[in-house]
């Protein structure tokens, strides 16, 4: 469908549109509020321009944004997005027998060009996947209080507008971070049960992967709920028990095996974890 849609002639939505006119203050800060909206959308909206920024939050339903920068974006309730000045661009419901429903905030100035070109207003990563409360709880307010001509009203709306922006940038370098730690933490994982057999430390973990020691426990313990000395022993105990199942070794060689340092060590650590003794275990499994 977003194909059929950007073959077609362009939409200018705003033409004849005459901006608001900034005040003094607004002009001297470079940065004014222009409107503020809330509207249903039937199924399919047309190819179309615009001529504030306007940033927006989905309240009801799903939609398929699409711009040539970006691409085509799947946005569900709570998203935000942002459409820029000229930049074409169009929506397709996921659902036709659902429209869908968003309130945005329409602003502009030579500011607002400064947080495009500083990567803040984001053409080719326009969405957001939180915020949503933040856009919404500022389009209440302006819709409860009107857009005023005070000085002190239009520097509360730029500083309320750009807090809000500088947010949802935070928090996808944030949610970026945790996706970095996550497959970090997968890696040393994995490496971790390589050599778990090996007498490796996590001194030597944090080596391995650049990183260190107190950053390493600290994220390790934060995603896993334990030190990796506790990890490493749980392994090698979770090893020792499939042996001692299958009941073909003795406990020496279990203890060896599993990557204990000795009989008496294993059979101690054993108890501690699991309650039990190697061999009290081994008789309840069989």
């Amino acid at each position: 469908m977003i194909e059929e849609l950007i073959k077609k002639p362009i939409l200018d939505v705003d033409q004849g549109f005459e901006p608001r006119v900034p005040t003094d203050v607004e002009r001297k800060l470079g940065f004014w509020i222009n409107h503020y909206i809330y509207n249903d959308h039937s199924a399919i909206c047309p190819y179309r321009v615009t001529r504030p920024y306007l940033i927006s939050c989905v309240i009801e339903g799903q939609v398929c944004f699409y711009s040539p920068q970006s691409g085509e974006r799947h946005l569900t309730k709570g998203d935000v997005f942002i459409t820029h000045p000229g930049i074409p661009h169009a929506f397709v419901s996921m659902d036709s027998d659902q429209p869908w429903a968003r309130c945005g905030i329409g602003f502009l100035g030579p500011f607002a060009d400064t947080l495009e070109s500083l990567g803040f207003l984001s053409k080719t990563n326009p969405v957001f996947h939180d915020g949503s409360d933040l856009i919404y709880g500022f389009f209440k307010q302006l819709r409860s209080k009107g857009i005023l001509s005070t000085n002190e009203s239009a520097l509360w709306r730029m500083n309320r507008l750009v807090r809000i922006i500088y947010s949802l940038n935070e928090q996808r370098v944030v949610s970026k971070q945790s996706v970095f730690i996550q497959e970090k933490l997968e890696e040393i994982l994995l490496y971790i049960s390589k050599h778990v057999n090996d007498e490796i430390s996590p001194l030597t973990i944090a080596s391995q992967f650049n990183m260190s020691y107190s950053h390493l426990r600290r994220i390790f313990k934060e995603k896993t709920g334990m030190s990796i000395k506790a990890y490493m022993t749980r392994l090698k105990i979770e090893t020792a028990k499939e042996m001692l199942q299958n009941g073909a070794l003795s406990i020496k060689e279990i203890a060896g095996e599993s990557g204990f340092r000795g009989e008496f060590y294993f059979m101690r650590v054993f108890k501690q974890v699991e309650g039990v003794t190697p061999t009290q275990y081994r008789k309840y499994s069989i």
